[in-house]
């Protein structure tokens, strides 16, 4: 989500490191975080936008929660810098399309966000 504008905004960088460490009970040191952020951009750029959600999207499509859980943070994501663009509305529209969630489902995890 942090490249879908093509503006790695900083309070996005910082949004995904949060999200990271939240993800992962606090487990990683900031340099592990880094190096999970590095190859996160890595693999962006070998499989595309897209593709990197489609493949995303196979490995979490059978938990509920885990698709409602990824999208939540890819929205929360997108609006850390209190813009969401075209672009990252599309990747947001990948994003639901690919784990398989319905308008419902979106909306529900978007009114919990707040």
């Amino acid at each position: 989500m942090m490249g879908a504008d093509d503006h790695r905004a900083d309070v996005e960088h910082e949004a995904m490191r949060a999200a990271l460490a939240t993800l992962t009970d606090g487990a990683l040191t900031a340099t592990d975080l880094e190096i999970l952020l590095n190859s996160f951009q890595a693999n962006l750029e070998r499989d595309g936008r897209e593709g990197r959600l489609a493949r995303i999207g196979a490995w979490i499509s059978r938990d509920r929660d885990d698709r409602e859980t990824a999208f939540a943070l890819a929205a929360a994501v997108a609006m850390a810098d209190d813009r969401v663009d075209v672009a990252e509305n599309r990747a947001l529209d990948w994003v639901r399309e690919y784990y398989g969630l319905s308008d419902r489902q979106v909306r529900g995890v978007l009114d919990a966000d707040g």
